[in-house]
């Protein structure tokens, strides 16, 4: 009866550590993903928050920039001769070809 009782005694204590290992495991899971959401949030707020700076524009020399289509962007002076140009280019391709 003893020795029944002691054995008894024993499997409750080697039950007890066992709910408690995964008792902690789970915890300590779930905790890492709830501290994983906050740090994440808290993240998210700065950059709402406090927003990279954008740096200004440094002013350079740029090339000019010309439209692929001749003809359509009038506003610089010189663009009526040069379409013009290119209307007599495309007119004599098209008489060599045929």
């Amino acid at each position: 009866m003893v020795t029944l009782l002691h054995s008894y005694i024993n499997n409750m204590t080697i039950g007890h550590q066992i709910i408690v290992k995964e008792l902690l495991r789970k915890v300590i899971g779930y905790g890492t993903i709830i501290l994983g959401i906050s740090l994440l949030s808290v993240i998210l707020y700065f950059i709402v928050k406090y927003p990279p700076m954008i740096p200004p524009p440094i002013d350079g020399v740029y090339p000019p920039v010309y439209s692929p289509y001749p003809g359509t962007n009038l506003e610089y002076p010189g663009r009526e001769l040069e379409y013009r140009l290119y209307l007599e280019e495309k007119l004599l391709e098209y008489r060599r070809s045929a």
